[in-house]
């Protein structure tokens, strides 16, 4: 079960963009007269809303993790106690 869990989880992760392809997206800004505080805070927002869209695109892989996570700890349990 780990095995399967691990490999949802690294599916789940490779299909997730990097941090410079979600900068990418950041190509909006007027560098020059923004101020450095305004450049932080539209990165965030920008990175935030793509973080979102690619959570929604992996819903799949995201479940099948969580549900491979939940038995994982089930049969840990189990297998502890006994």
């Amino acid at each position: 079960m780990h095995l399967g869990r691990g490999v949802f989880g690294i599916l789940y992760v490779s299909k997730m963009p990097q941090s410079h392809d979600m900068l990418q997206h950041c190509d909006d800004f007027d560098t020059p007269r923004d101020s450095l505080a305004e450049v932080r805070e539209k990165s965030k927002i920008k990175i935030a809303i793509e973080i979102l869209v690619q959570t929604n695109v992996n819903k799949l892989y995201i479940r099948l993790y969580s549900m491979g996570t939940l038995v994982c700890i089930l049969i840990d349990s189990l297998c502890f106690c006994v």
